[in-house]
């Protein structure tokens, strides 16, 4: 259930009906993310990130939505999305900048 629910509840506040959909909003593969909806594997701390501004849903939300009762997520990867989120909603920093 680990992205299962948070993609649905992306798609139920968005309006998008289809995963491709979903997977080109965030700049993911559709295969990504069918195989979070089966849950064959997690989604990466920035793309949880993104769902989560895609959605407009909280972070804390995602996280209760990805840990869905049984599942559980890895304490590295709930520390990467809280990161990501304190740094996403700090007014100073709103643009990264990546120089090779």
């Amino acid at each position: 259930m680990a992205g299962y629910a948070l993609i649905e509840e992306v798609k139920k506040k968005t309006g998008i009906t289809s995963d491709n959909q979903i997977a080109e909003a965030i700049g993911k593969h559709r295969s990504n993310v069918s195989a979070w909806k089966r849950t064959e594997h997690t989604p990466d701390s920035e793309s949880v990130l993104k769902l989560c501004i895609l959605g407009q849903i909280e972070p804390k939300r995602a996280l209760e939505l990805m840990q869905g009762g049984y599942a559980s997520l890895s304490l590295m990867a709930m520390t990467g999305i809280a990161s990501l989120a304190l740094l996403a909603s700090h007014p100073i920093i709103s643009t990264v900048y990546y120089v090779k």
